[in-house]
């Protein structure tokens, strides 16, 4: 099983979303939601200079296409795209239309699956975020992108048992940012200037 580990710069309540004690990610971040399996865990950490604390970390229990997800799962914020009458990935019209408005945001949004995480293996503390123990700092993310390498031998196991005991899994905290005020998770203003995205 892997760890895929980033640095979750903007964390809003949308990616990952936690709607109902359920964590999902169905936006941003594509290369993880391309390549992730069930049984793989996903851990998102704070910006520097705080990258040894862990915002959520979650292990897979299902993999979903996004139409899919967008057809079973309607009721949820982040379902956000289904096939139109082309078979083409289209956004649902007026949901969240805040959200993602620019084209190359849509487009990483619609690349990739959307996974879906253990309720009981999953744990999100949003801005009360937890600092890594110092035997797994070498895992906390750093930069752009994911990691999976740098990995020693037992982290899976003592990440799981450090998890334990920071509380049951859930969703404890609140998020770190305001939705209202950021192009969501990708942390790119709201202005009108064209800002590239960070997802």
């Amino acid at each position: 099983m892997n760890i895929y580990r980033y640095v979750l710069a903007s964390d809003d309540g949308m990616a990952p979303h936690i709607k109902n004690g359920i964590v999902t990610l169905a936006t941003c971040k594509p290369m993880i939601r391309q390549t992730a399996s069930e049984g793989d865990w996903v851990m998102g950490c704070f910006p520097s200079p705080n990258n040894e604390v862990v915002a959520w970390a979650g292990q897979i229990k299902s993999v979903s296409t996004i139409h899919d997800y967008g057809q079973s799962f309607s009721e949820r914020d982040d379902a956000l795209y289904v096939f139109d009458s082309n078979g083409n990935l289209a956004r649902i019209r007026d949901k969240l239309p805040h959200y993602h408005k620019l084209f190359d945001e849509q487009r990483k949004d619609k690349k990739g699956n959307v996974l879906i995480f253990d309720e009981k293996q999953t744990w999100y503390f949003g801005a009360d975020g937890r600092v890594l123990p110092t035997n797994l700092h070498h895992l906390a993310a750093r930069g752009q992108g994911h990691r999976v390498n740098l990995r020693k031998p037992g982290d899976l196991a003592n990440l799981i048992e450090w998890l334990r005991t920071q509380g049951a899994p859930g969703i404890i905290g609140k998020p770190r940012h305001d939705n209202k005020s950021q192009c969501q998770p990708c942390g790119s203003p709201t202005p009108k200037r064209r800002k590239k995205s960070r997802c």
